[in-house]
């Protein structure tokens, strides 16, 4: 089995979403036998880890709190060549590892690659929660090509 990337998710009392997003983890069109997911648990006290439990994934616990505690663990533990965060909230599209597996293969240089998170709809999402991710995706203004960052320009003297 060969492991290109890993898929790290924290979560903390996510059992009205996590089950959603696990799902469309798992409906990729990517080879499952080329991906990982890591689940970081932060001391969930709902039903987070029952519903984890029903997925084929790695499940970590951490009891630094935050998100990004949670991520570095997920990093540590990961196998994969190539680390895919999301959050336990999110709903990925069918082919978003593959995209992400083709943008690496294809740009040996890229040490990264993001997009725009898009609001939708589920019946455990409420307009508060819908508007917040359309002013998200507002304000990060995702570039629609390639671009070099900031930190680039440093380098290239």
């Amino acid at each position: 089995m060969v492991i290109n990337l890993s898929v790290v998710i924290p979560t903390l009392n996510s059992e009205r979403t996590i089950g959603v997003a696990l799902k469309a983890l798992f409906k990729n069109v990517y080879p499952r036998d080329h991906f990982e997911v890591v689940v970081v648990d932060g001391g969930s006290c709902d039903k987070t880890l029952e519903i984890i439990m029903e997925f084929p994934v790695k499940v970590l616990t951490t009891k630094k709190k935050g998100a990004a505690a949670a991520r570095n663990l997920g990093i540590k533990n990961a196998k994969g060549k190539i680390i895919c965060f999301t959050d336990s909230d999110c709903v990925v599209p069918k082919n978003w590892l593959s995209k992400i597996h083709r943008f690496f293969a294809n740009n040996k240089n890229a040490d990264g690659v993001g997009g725009p998170i898009l609001p939708y709809r589920h019946k455990n999402v409420n307009a508060i929660a819908t508007n917040n991710a359309r002013i998200f995706l507002e304000m990060m203004r995702f570039p629609k090509k390639k671009e070099k960052s900031y930190i680039d320009s440093l380098w290239d003297h």
